[in-house]
């Protein structure tokens, strides 16, 4: 939603002065998405499956929810089994870096030092963003920042 809402600072006003019967459809998790995949140029509905597998894996009451607390059928129910553990550790990864995304521009960088550390993190994070997404960031504007932090220094 952060994601969305930073497109385009009317949305903002208009996503708070929506009546709560029409913002689900205007606002709606799907509609978000969509309009995400659009303007990144995403085809695959990645974000449509992620969005799917925390609803069934955490989000809403579902029976393979629920089989995370069995290790095996009939079991008494507690933390696992190992392999959805993984599958949550890795929408965690992805969510982590969408998250991040958006909230970065809440924290301008003031100091040299401060636009090291973005540097730094914007390029580790486009490697997990080419692992995790298969789509790596274009990265024009993180090299021009390089440059200009070389001629500082």
């Amino acid at each position: 939603m952060l994601d969305y809402l930073r497109t385009d600072p009317k949305l903002v006003q208009e996503w708070k002065s929506t009546p709560e019967d029409k913002r689900q459809t205007t606002f709606g998790p799907g509609f978000i998405r969509d309009k995400l995949d659009k303007r990144d140029g995403f085809t695959e509905k990645m974000r449509a499956a992620h969005y799917k597998r925390l609803c069934v894996l955490c989000g809403h009451p579902t029976f393979a929810g629920f089989a995370m607390l069995r290790p095996e059928p009939n079991a008494d129910a507690h933390m696992g089994p190992p392999s959805l553990l993984e599958g949550c550790i890795q929408e965690l990864v992805q969510a982590s870096i969408t998250a991040w995304q958006s909230f970065m521009r809440f924290f301008q960088p003031k100091t040299l030092s401060d636009y090291k550390a973005r540097v730094f993190y914007l390029e580790k994070q486009n490697g997990w963003f080419k692992h995790v997404f298969d789509k790596p960031h274009d990265m024009t504007a993180v090299n021009e920042l390089k440059k200009l932090i070389a001629q500082l220094e």
